[in-house]
């Protein structure tokens, strides 16, 4: 099933019941405890919250919150001006089983910067950040993968500079990769922002926190004063989705 998680991180010196005040005006609701993680509890509802505090760092996973803070920044930067939060804000998301990734930066209630990535779809707003220069300016080339006159897959390298779109037949696959010093350290053109995402976080944190096995001391809260019952959780619908209403009900299954 891989990674789903979504949520912000910001700077924070506080205990958890200031943690869960602050999310209170965050979310404009009161939040209830929950002990334990239950088969009800789910960061990419709408109610449900987890969080951690880890090197002086407030990381809260509430996917709800991501997509607008990529998309519509200026719900948030109201928000973050009236409540007084100007730190550094790292919006993040992955979601492996789309193939998605990606992250946005808030500065003095602005944000500067926002990258997302899923499947072969890529957005951009802002001004690349120091962060993520060493591979989104690194050099390019192409995995060309084909059949020779055996039947067999066979790939070959191609750099930038020999690469001609043109003469590439249409049944024939290829890939852009970034490279840094050679090619054995690439990474494919779509899956930069998880690469770049992972890095800031690495950082931050080094292996006291990751999107692959998360900090094991974290808080449970709710808007809903109880857990859901059975029969009160929605069914998934299969119906055609624009992609980030794919991406949140991945995170509920």
């Amino acid at each position: 099933m891989g990674t789903h998680v979504g949520g912000l991180i910001l700077p924070f010196q506080g205990n958890e019941l200031q943690a869960v005040a602050l999310i209170e005006e965050l979310e404009g609701k009161p939040l209830y405890k929950r002990e334990q993680w239950t088969s009800d509890f789910n960061t990419g509802s709408e109610e449900d919250f987890s969080f951690y505090l880890v090197n002086g760092y407030l990381i809260l996973h509430h996917a709800g919150y991501v997509h607008s803070m990529f998309y519509t920044p200026e719900i948030w930067q109201e928000k973050f001006n009236q409540i007084g939060l100007m730190d550094r804000i790292i919006v993040f998301l992955r979601v492996d089983s789309a193939n998605a990734a990606g992250y946005a930066i808030y500065e003095n209630a602005q944000q500067i910067r926002c990258f997302e990535q899923a499947d072969d779809e890529s957005y951009q707003s802002g001004v690349m950040l120091s962060f993520e220069q060493k591979w989104l300016n690194a050099p390019a080339f192409y995995i060309h993968e084909f059949e020779d006159e055996n039947g067999e897959l066979q790939t070959k390298n191609i750099s930038e500079s020999e690469f001609n779109e043109d003469k590439m037949e249409g049944w024939e696959e290829y890939y852009k990769c970034r490279y840094i010093e050679d090619y054995e350290n690439s990474v494919h053109e779509f899956g930069l922002a998880s690469v770049i995402l992972n890095e800031l976080l690495f950082e931050l944190f080094q292996t006291k926190y990751t999107l692959d096995d998360l900090y094991p001391e974290g808080f449970l809260y709710s808007t809903l004063f109880e857990p859901r019952q059975k029969e009160q959780t929605r069914s998934k619908q299969d119906s055609k989705k624009k992609l980030w209403t794919k991406l949140t009900d991945l995170f509920k299954k």
